[in-house]
């Protein structure tokens, strides 16, 4: 099963040692993120830092979190662009990146806390 991940669930991961950290585990599912998701946080870096207190161990975990994901790069996703502006751009156009994804790979599904992706 192919899942890709929306910003704000890796920002979770990121920022609590909570059950949607532990999830990335699970063996039958591959985890996706954009590329677009990991600009976004970079351009967050600070703020980021600052709430989870320790910049070592923030990088640390970061880079545990990226070992269990794969990356879509803004490549693959720039030939779905329009399909997904045309399915999300009315409900929340700075999610379409995340709709994009999702098609370029097929995925089965995406991991969001925002339920505004069950009315695309």
């Amino acid at each position: 099963m192919k899942i890709v991940l929306d910003t704000n669930v890796f920002i979770s991961c990121l920022l609590s040692n909570s059950l949607s950290r532990f999830l990335l585990n699970y063996k039958n599912i591959v985890f996706f993120i954009a590329e677009y998701s990991l600009e976004e946080i970079n351009e967050h870096r600070d703020e980021l830092v600052e709430k989870f207190g320790e910049e070592r161990e923030f990088d640390e975990v970061l880079s545990f979190l990226l070992s269990k994901l794969r990356i879509i790069n803004n490549a693959e996703i720039k030939s779905f662009k329009e399909q997904a502006k045309e399915i999300m751009d009315l409900i929340d156009k700075d999610d379409t990146p995340v709709i994009a994804a999702s098609l370029a790979i097929n995925a089965d599904g995406i991991w969001s806390f925002d339920e505004h992706f069950k009315m695309q």
